[in-house]
């Protein structure tokens, strides 16, 4: 049978389902490509996993010494948990593999489900969501954040099929897709309670004006509410036990526009090649809502009128909220990508006609080439340097606590000494701001953890130490030093002053064969 126009236009919803598992399939091709797939925050997430693993099953693990349980109800743990879980069973490249590939699912569905209500096809599968994989928050290792997004997409989407039917069964769903929301990211748990009180306030009390029926409206409005009260309790009891750590912070507003218009968040590589197209695809995601607010048929579908009254509060927001609060930072970052994502969820439902779809197609299979090839690249790059940075464990022993020393000029290695503690010889790096906040299940105690005594070595590429006043106060003494990505062309009076520390107090034992790796032991 040949393929002519009309067969495509007919069958076009069966290639389209082909080409988003074809899609999704080359994501996961990316993560599982090489033995490990490294992001900013990914060796935190491990570690505080291998602790919290440790602390509830080895009584007897160097851990108990240093780190303790968060007996507190707190938001943004769910991943944790899994991965606590995973390493009793893989190692922590697999682990770590599996948690990346569960959440670019979680984040791909949701937003498929959420889309199909939007527009209101049932079998469209749409394809730009490969445009939000690799990109700021997963290189970042904003796990939590991605899969709390896809839940709330998930979760809206329900709301939006169920929400002017009273059903008990339904009511109880919703409530425990969203506390399930909020121990995955209180972003999102944030962000669907919006979502519902926009919807409710600004678009079914509007019905019930013109109806004159009030009760339903309130009857409906009060239980939807309900499904919200465990979480909004358990929202308050965090915020009453984070307030101390609770650092405000706002973005200059030159940086914001910067933010927006050349949409960082969506960014990897930051060449001028991807900004040019992020710059195409920004404007091709504007066309169809400009189209749209010039058309006559904007009752037709009411639920891209939510959509747009949706991206004005988080354009808003955008620029409203602080850049850090509550423990949370990159507030503003995340706001743009999800901002950039509802976008893309209006345009690819109000674009249903065949050629409108072929773009969008065309436009999916360039993306997903471009994202890929430069992922698996890099990902070959990280991989390489953990498996010579963890060669460096065969001369630490069992418990051993190490100071790292951070000379890395590339963004993403802010964490990389982390990847030590991610095994069986319970290494205690003292590099684990995770383990310092309030919303983490395993916290540090005051045995070991006190950074500013020991210098500036967390928030410094140059970093200098003052091991006496360390020691002296936490009568703890430090054998181990780990440097990573040091050079002898690196010769400022701050690095010239932590040699100078290092040749006093320690002796070089170790050099990885790559040379990045370096461990230097107490004499």
């Amino acid at each position: 049978m040949p393929i002519t126009f009309e067969w495509l236009r007919k069958n076009f919803a069966f290639i389209e389902k082909i080409f988003f598992f074809i899609f999704l399939s080359a994501l996961l091709y990316a993560v599982w490509a090489h033995q490990w797939f490294h992001t900013g925050d990914g060796p935190a997430h491990l570690y505080c996993a291998n602790v919290l693993n440790k602390l509830v099953t080895d009584a007897y693990s160097p851990f108990q010494r240093y780190f303790e349980l968060n007996i507190q109800p707190v938001p943004n743990s769910l991943v944790q948990v899994l991965l606590a879980v995973l390493l009793a069973f893989f190692n922590a490249a697999t682990a770590n593999k599996i948690i990346v590939s569960l959440v670019i699912l979680i984040f791909c569905f949701g937003y498929l489900k959420l889309t199909r209500i939007i527009s209101g096809a049932s079998k469209f599968f749409p394809l730009l969501f490969v445009a939000f994989i690799f990109c700021i928050p997963l290189k970042t290792g904003f796990y939590n954040f991605l899969a709390g997004l896809g839940i709330m997409m998930a979760a809206f989407s329900q709301y939006l099929e169920s929400y002017s039917t009273v059903n008990l069964k339904k009511y109880v769903y919703f409530a425990l897709l969203v506390l399930l929301l909020w121990f995955t990211h209180f972003f999102g748990f944030s962000l669907l309670l919006l979502a519902v009180f926009i919807h409710q306030f600004f678009f079914k009390l509007t019905e019930s004006v013109r109806a004159k029926n009030y009760s339903e409206f309130f009857r409906n409005a009060v239980y939807w509410l309900i499904t919200f009260i465990p979480s909004i309790i358990l929202s308050l009891l965090f915020a009453g036990h984070a307030a101390g750590a609770n650092v405000i912070r706002f973005a200059e507003v030159d940086a914001l526009n910067e933010g927006l218009f050349s949409a960082v968040t969506l960014r990897n590589y930051f060449t001028d090649k991807e900004l040019t197209i992020l710059n195409w695809f920004f404007g091709a995601l504007l066309l169809p809502l400009i189209f749209w607010l010039f058309s006559r048929n904007k009752k037709a579908n009411p639920n891209l009128s939510f959509v747009l009254v949706f991206l004005l509060v988080l354009l808003l927001m955008y620029y409203l909220l602080p850049y850090e609060f509550l423990a949370g930072g990159m507030i503003n970052l995340r706001m743009a990508y999800v901002l950039f994502i509802f976008l893309a969820v209006f345009s690819e439902s109000l674009t249903m006609n065949v050629y409108c779809r072929a773009l969008k197609l065309a436009a999916g299979c360039m993306i997903t080439w471009y994202s890929i090839t430069n992922q698996v690249k890099e990902s070959a790059f990280y991989s390489r340097e953990i498996e010579d940075l963890q060669k460096s464990l065969s001369v630490l022993h069992h418990g051993a606590i190490v100071l790292p020393l951070n000379y890395s000029d590339y963004i993403f290695q802010f964490n990389y000494a982390l990847y030590l503690s991610c095994n069986d010889k319970d290494i205690t790096v003292l590099d684990n701001l995770e383990a310092d906040s309030p919303n983490g299940l395993v916290r540090w105690n005051d045995r070991a953890w006190n950074t500013n005594l020991l210098g500036n070595y967390l928030t410094s590429p140059r970093p200098e130490l003052n091991i006496a006043a360390y020691e002296n106060e936490k009568k703890v003494r430090l054998y181990y030093v780990l440097r990573w990505r040091w050079n002898e062309n690196i010769k400022d009076a701050a690095t010239l002053r932590t040699n100078n520390v290092l040749d006093s107090l320690f002796k070089k034992i170790y050099v990885s064969e790559r040379e990045y790796a370096e461990v230097f032991l107490r004499k």
